[in-house]
């Protein structure tokens, strides 16, 4: 029997479609920072070279690892693992010590797939080339935040973010894959040097990187203090627009942290 024909029917009759129902349930949309990242989907994370995009994310990063609150967050969501997937900064160097500044004792909760066995590893990956096998990492090693530093390093060809029938089916896919592994994933794309046009014209790449993300937030430095910071909402369908955050970033003895410079919960 062909799918065009339903049971019961003469061969070759059309079938006859059937209304979809939904319930009157209304999901309730969790965050992992308020306004701004969703979970369970793409945010795009975007900023001039040195604004501090990578280590907002750590803080980030580290709240999903069992650390600190952040701004918005009214009770401490459940313990979950990362997987940081970056070509531009060392591990030992930059991310850990970063996220042992933000308050993680130990990384365990780290997971970043180096085996050279079955397929090569995490630097030998590339998008959209290696998607099954990024979802495989995310589902067996139950990953809760992905972040692609940056999204272009990790691209193949070098280009997809420059070309729109590349990119489109590219982020499609990244979206997919958020709401199918229940993963919060976020991408990191620099800023173009046109200050003359619009905050969404001037993200590096082809436009339907921020078209097609529901959320695209940027991070910039206040023009009177350079260790302040805002993070904004550049687009977002999630909700209202919510107003920037300031935060600051902090040296530490080996590395560099968040402070928010707003209101952040303490309760667990």
């Amino acid at each position: 029997m062909s799918d065009s024909t339903f049971q019961g029917a003469p061969d070759g009759a059309p079938s006859k479609p059937k209304a979809m129902t939904f319930g009157r349930v209304r999901q309730h949309r969790a965050w992992l920072l308020d306004g701004y990242i969703a979970r369970d989907s793409v945010t795009l994370v975007t900023g001039d070279k040195a604004t501090g995009k990578s280590t907002l994310l750590t803080a980030v990063a580290a709240s999903v690892m069992g650390g600190p609150c952040l701004p918005g967050v009214r009770r401490r969501a459940s313990k979950g693992n990362v997987c940081w997937l970056t070509r531009e900064e060392s591990y030992g160097a930059d991310i850990i010590p970063r996220l042992q500044a933000a308050g993680i004792k130990g990384i365990s909760n780290l997971r970043v797939p180096v085996s050279r066995t079955d397929g090569g590893s995490a630097a030998d990956w590339a998008l959209p080339r290696d998607l099954a096998k990024l979802r495989q990492w995310i589902q067996s090693q139950h990953i809760a935040l992905l972040v692609l530093d940056p999204l272009a390093s990790w691209c193949d060809p070098p280009d997809t973010v420059y070309q729109p029938t590349l990119c489109r089916p590219l982020m499609e896919s990244l979206i997919r894959l958020a709401g199918e592994t229940k993963c919060t994933i976020c991408p990191i794309v620099h800023l173009n040097k046109d200050e003359g046009r619009s905050l969404l014209g001037r993200t590096l790449g082809a436009g339907e990187l921020s078209n097609v993300c529901r959320s695209v937030v940027r991070v910039f430095t206040d023009t009177t203090d350079p260790t302040i910071r805002y993070l904004a909402s550049v687009a977002t369908t999630l909700g209202a627009t919510p107003a920037p955050i300031k935060w600051r970033i902090v040296p530490t003895e080996h590395s560099r942290r968040v402070e928010w410079m707003c209101n952040v919960a303490t309760t667990t």
